[in-house]
């Protein structure tokens, strides 16, 4: 049997950390220790740890702002540090939270920086700009000549991750970019980020120190604490398996109700074990488990088809199940299931 290249591309992890360390000049020790793990093609992967844990460093390696002291990060199976530096920045974008946007350009020339050195054809820049900015959710035809004094910090953020993806680069990493905006601004760019993620089927790893950000977001999560990996898996686990006392009591913080907020119908849905109906209600697999609430409530459904991407029925969510699930006692809830 042969394999064509793209087949291939797709079985290597995008990233790959082996005994990864970072230990800065004068320290006495290191701010990542002895860290491995992989991201796989289309993952949104989050970080999360309290200030100092090491998950900005972790994050800095990755596109070589910081230098490993130790250990091997693979890019698309090959060794970073054998790869042209300047050539592999230009394959992951970088989101912050200071944004940087170039006030001198206007927005369209901020975005087209990374194909402009590329020497992208000036209609193929025109074009991406365009579409990114409509993705973004941002008016071309208002704001592509706007420049970024004339912008909120929620419409710069826009445009920051805009150009930090219009390259098509084959991972993003975001440093807690939604940190320095309001609430309400913050929530609607992660509802949005999530959108496009599922959209592109863009790789992701998302710093963060917001607990309920982190699990909302990521497909998996990464909990970090004094530089080395406490745990890594999903939401889901996290808050039923704890893999120690530190997760435990990071987790034990967030109440039932902020729970239901940042876990996804896919994690708690049962085996359809029936067959569907033209007239069973269907409720796709990403939404969050309050607006699952609300549906209930609104429907009086005793069940719920969870459909996927394809809108397929993957699985189903029984009003009994759910209660069982939001009271928070394990029967009734496989606490090893993965989100499908």
């Amino acid at each position: 049997m042969t394999m064509d290249l793209n087949q291939k591309k797709n079985d290597v992890p995008v990233l790959k950390f082996q005994r990864v360390a970072k230990r800065f000049p004068n320290a006495q020790i290191n701010a990542v220790n002895d860290v491995s793990f992989s991201v796989n093609r289309g993952d949104f992967i989050t970080i999360l740890g309290r200030s100092g844990s090491g998950k900005t460093t972790l994050l800095k390696m990755v596109n070589r702002i910081h230098e490993m002291t130790a250990g091997d990060i693979f890019f698309e199976g090959e060794n970073i540090k054998n790869l042209n530096l300047q050539d592999y920045r230009r394959r992951v974008g970088y989101v912050i939270q200071q944004i940087g946007l170039f006030p001198h350009m206007t927005v369209a020339e901020n975005i087209a920086t990374v194909p402009s050195v590329l020497k992208w054809e000036k209609t193929r820049i025109d074009t991406r700009v365009d579409v990114l900015l409509t993705l973004v959710g941002l008016d071309p035809a208002e704001y592509r000549n706007r420049y970024p004094g004339k912008l909120s910090g929620g419409q710069q953020q826009r445009v920051g991750l805009a150009r930090a993806m219009a390259a098509e680069p084959d991972l993003m990493l975001m440093d807690e970019p939604f940190g320095a905006l309001d609430a309400i601004t913050r929530q609607t760019l992660q509802d949005e980020l999530v959108k496009i993620q599922q959209k592109l089927n863009t790789t992701i790893l998302f710093v963060t120190h917001d607990i309920q950000e982190a699990f909302k977001l990521g497909d998996r999560v990464i909990i970090m604490d004094e530089g080395e990996i406490q745990q890594y898996a999903t939401p889901i686990n996290i808050l039923f398996e704890p893999a120690n006392d530190f997760v435990s009591q990071l987790v034990s913080a967030e109440d039932a109700v902020q729970k239901l907020k940042v876990l996804r119908a896919g994690a708690i849905a049962s085996d359809l074990g029936f067959q569907t109906k033209s007239g069973d209600l269907r409720i796709d697999k990403d939404v969050y488990l309050d607006k699952v609430l609300a549906r209930f409530f609104e429907t009086r459904a005793e069940y719920f088809v969870v459909t996927g991407k394809d809108g397929q029925p993957i699985g189903q969510i029984s009003w009994e199940q759910f209660k069982n699930f939001a009271q928070f006692r394990k029967d009734g809830v496989d606490s090893k299931k993965e989100a499908v």
